[in-house]
Order: structure tokens, then C-alpha cells, then sequence
């Protein structure tokens, strides 16, 4: 495995390639994933994509934003002129010959910036987790009238669906985010039961 999601990583290590030191708002010692979550640590997951990154590459990195996630890409939904959204490509220049993927990057993608969604992509991808692991194709419409008001039904077309997460990684990222909202979460106010 990549890593150990139970396994404390060390957090108080603020320095990273390319940028300038990265703090959270509380300084954590150690850290395991579902801390890390109910933290908010941009140092864990900074240094967790990282080690990801030089184990897979920056590519894999990417396509796993674009795939797993739809991060990019436009989603469907039945609105017109949606934005697909940016993630940046290594070895890819932006218009003025700049390089879309530098050093830094994997550190900024691990905490949402450098990278352009909506909120249709965010709430997909967050849908991931939600519904067991499946990739599902949005939409707006349940059910079309005709010109005489009868109702007609709108199949939803579940076999659309892709499975890109396990449901036990799913269970385990929801599991971890709950703690969000419980005693010592950065989201207390919001608590979910």
C-alpha cells in the first residue's frame, strides 16, 4: 500500500519543495488520516501526496483527479456552456510558456488550489464517497411533462454509474470525516449524527 491510513505521520515539518513553509492552524506532532481530517492539516496531506507522487508520478497524480473524481472534465449535467474546469498537466506550458506543473504542485493540488471545478464537479466528487465508490453522471431532471402537462418519466440510467473507490475506502473516508464535526473537529457547529 501506499501508506497506512491508522499510521502517524509526522506533521511539524512545515518546509516544502518549491514553496514556502506550510502551517495548519494548530501545530500536530503526528498525525493519522482520520486526524489529519478532523484537523484540517494541509501539512499531512502536503506531505502525504508528496510521498504519493514520488512513488507514482505526477501523471498518475493527475489522471487520478481527472478519473476518480471528474476533476476537469465537464460532468453533463443539462446546463448549458459548463465549464470542464482546469487541473494543471505535466509538461503541459500555459499560454505566456509557463509550465503548468512545477515543483509545487502536488503540495497545492493536495489542499484544492491550483486547480479550477464547479459545483456540480465538487459535489460529484464528493458524491464518490457518499454512494459506495461510483462515479455518477449528474443530472437536473427526475421527470419531463409533455405540452399537455401529463408526466413522463426520466429513466435514470444507473448503468452509467462507474465504481472508481472500493466501498471500504469509501467507508472509511465518510467514517473519517464525521469526526470533522465531533469534539476537537475544526467543524463542531456543524455536527451530523
Amino acid at each position: 500500500p501506499l501508506f497506512y491510513p491508522e499510521a502517524p505521520m509526522r506533521c511539524d515539518l512545515h518546509k516544502f519543495p518549491g514553496r514556502g513553509p506550510l502551517y495548519d492552524g494548530r501545530t500536530h506532532k503526528y498525525l493519522n488520516m482520520e486526524m489529519a481530517l478532523q484537523k484540517s492539516s494541509n501539512v499531512y496531506v502536503a506531505r502525504l501526496m508528496l510521498g504519493v507522487v514520488d512513488r507514482l508520478g505526477a501523471d498518475w497524480y493527475r489522471d487520478q483527479l481527472e478519473n476518480i473524481f471528474g476533476f476537469g472534465v465537464k460532468s453533463g449535467v443539462e446546463l448549458p456552456y459548463e465549464n470542464g474546469g482546469f487541473v494543471p498537466k505535466p509538461g503541459a506550458l500555459y499560454s505566456a510558456g509557463q509550465l503548468q506543473w512545477s515543483l509545487p504542485t502536488p503540495v497545492s493540488l493536495s489542499m484544492g488550489y491550483n486547480l479550477l471545478v464547479n459545483s456540480v464537479q465538487m459535489a460529484r466528487a464528493f458524491s464518490v464517497f457518499a454512494n459506495g465508490g461510483y462515479l455518477v453522471s449528474p443530472t437536473l431532471v427526475k421527470k419531463v411533462a409533455t405540452q399537455e402537462g401529463e408526466e413522463v418519466d426520466f429513466p435514470l440510467n444507473h448503468a452509467e454509474r462507474a465504481r472508481v473507490l472500493s466501498p471500504a475506502i469509501c467507508s472509511q473516508i465518510v467514517k473519517a470525516m464525521r469526526f470533522v464535526t465531533k469534539k476537537g473537529g475544526i467543524g463542531m457547529q456543524g455536527d451530523v449524527y
